[in-house]
């Protein structure tokens, strides 16, 4: 996600720690009571950084980016870009239908950062695919493979894939929920 969503999320830390310290000062409540009970959302927004902040290797030089910090994301594209195509989002689900997609005659790239919701992806069923999803809490699910719990990480390749011309390359990191890459 980069510069801008680490400045964003520093910011809004900053602010509602300064908040709390003005309100205390102000004697209107007490600092260390409120930050208590709020500690763990501190730590969910710094978590959720730092899971944007390491972003897929290739992801930076992938041209068409689609950025949201809330709400559910469907795309149904009617082709891949020459770079790729890349999905980030803070809050909602993504859900990507890739069964009438047109297809580079190269390894086509599709990477989705998501930090709390569902990621569903659909694909074809002729084209070959290489897979890998990550998900801090949740269930993965590629092609029938199955991670459930805590700190899952899963990958899939077709056979024969490093020997095809058109394929398709996934990444797909999640914070908390689900995440599945299936052929309709």
């Amino acid at each position: 996600m980069g510069r801008n969503f680490s400045n964003i999320i520093f910011g809004l830390i900053l602010v509602l720690l300064g908040g709390l310290i003005l309100l205390n000062n102000l004697e209107a409540l007490e600092f260390w009571e409120v930050f208590g009970k709020i500690w763990p959302v501190i730590l969910v927004i710094v978590g959720l950084w730092l899971i944007f902040r390491r972003s897929h290797p290739e992801y930076a030089q992938i041209q068409e980016k689609l950025k949201k910090g809330f709400g559910d994301i469907i795309l149904n594209p009617k082709s891949i870009e020459t770079k790729g195509l890349a999905v980030s989002s803070g809050f909602g689900d993504v859900e990507i239908n890739l069964t009438k997609t047109q297809f580079q005659d190269k390894e086509n790239l599709v990477i989705v950062n998501l930090g709390f919701g569902d990621i569903r992806i659909m694909l074809p069923q002729d084209l070959p695919v290489s897979a890998k999803g990550n998900s801090f809490a949740g269930k993965v699910d590629i092609l029938g493979k199955v991670a459930d719990g805590v700190g899952n990480n899963l990958e899939h390749e077709d056979e024969g894939y490093s020997s095809e011309a058109k394929k398709l390359k996934i990444n797909a990191k999640l914070g908390f929920g689900d995440i599945r890459i299936f052929r309709v």
